[in-house]
């Protein structure tokens, strides 16, 4: 009995050995998840940071490399402990591309690692955002501009109460259909919904489309009271930005080369501009009812755009990560 009763507290001596053991294990375990969670977290705060960084940045590209790093770091430094220097910001050599070369976050509390002595980790993340120009673009008002005409800084005359050539008045009929007036006077409201695409060739609308002109742009801009200066800001070279596209003042217009003699013809788009609409003038000319649109044209806008991109040629902006 005696040498069975050692044998039981032997083998409990020893359950309770492995036992221990087992807690240990299970403990360092449950630890080091902890730990790898902690740290996946910091990694995914770290990314979004390098990323908002870098698309702020990019925002002021080419024209402004100075004020690129600084909205950069501004907006690292937005997402709680990430730090972002000057130092770690880079530049492709024709400034359309942004590197976030590291954006640190220091802030991991580690558990596991505890044991060994380390009780924090710092975790980094890259980030590269390029700016290009859009290969093709939706909601254009139904007007077309000949690229030498584009002046900034400056009233001009967007739409003219004369004919440029005959029976075209800078009026484009996207559809190709014959919509007509109706067609036009939407277009003009609401925007063309579908995608205009930069080389492609497009019917023009012939005829006096001053009356759906005039309605249209009055029923656009409704009660609207919105200034140039509340949607753009003046950057460093005295050109203007858009900061606030959802102003119905704010219209994007295809470019083109040239006007074509015969108005039956078709015109191919080379290029897009943003463009103010400071008033439309209904009058009538020779007795017949005319419609000129005035404003100015805005060098730089940043639009959303999941449609295919070409490498920037000034201008409107569509700002993509690349990495």
């Amino acid at each position: 009995m005696q040498n069975i009763f050692k044998k039981v507290i032997k083998e409990n001596g020893q359950v309770a050995v492995i036992v221990a053991i087992t807690i240990i294990a299970l403990v360092g375990m449950l630890a080091y998840v902890i730990d790898v969670g902690s740290m996946y977290e910091t990694r995914r705060n770290a990314q979004t940071a390098a990323d908002s960084a870098a698309l702020a940045g990019a925002q002021e590209l080419p024209e402004n490399p100075a004020k690129a790093k600084a909205k950069a770091i501004e907006y690292a430094q937005e997402h709680g402990n990430v730090t972002l220097v000057e130092s770690d910001i880079h530049f492709s050599e024709d400034y359309d591309t942004i590197f976030v070369d590291n954006a640190q976050d220091s802030s991991t509390p580690l558990f596991f690692s505890g044991i060994f002595g380390l009780t924090q980790k710092t975790i980094s993340a890259k980030a590269i955002a390029k700016v290009f120009s859009p290969r093709s673009l939706s909601n254009l008002v139904p007007w077309i501009v000949k690229k030498s005409s584009i002046s900034y800084g400056h009233e001009v005359i967007l739409k003219s109460n004369s004919k440029q050539t005959p029976g075209n008045f800078q009026a484009m009929d996207y559809n190709g259909g014959g919509g007509g007036s109706n067609e036009y006077k939407d277009n003009i409201i609401n925007g063309y919904d579908g995608e205009i695409f930069l080389n492609e060739w497009y019917p023009i609308e012939a005829g006096n489309m001053a009356v759906p002109t005039g309605d249209g742009v009055e029923t656009r801009l409704g009660s609207d009271i919105c200034t140039l200066e509340d949607v753009t800001d003046v950057l460093e070279d005295g050109t203007l930005l858009v900061t606030n596209p959802s102003c119905p003042r704010i219209v994007l217009v295809p470019i083109t080369n040239d006007f074509p003699a015969n108005p039956s013809e078709t015109l191919q788009i080379t290029g897009f501009a943003i463009f103010f609409i400071n008033e439309i003038i209904e009058e009538k000319v020779n007795g017949k009812d005319q419609a000129e649109v005035t404003g100015q044209f805005i060098k730089h806008a940043i639009i959303p755009s999941s449609g295919e991109v070409q490498e920037y040629n000034g201008g409107i902006k569509v700002i993509r990560l690349i990495d």
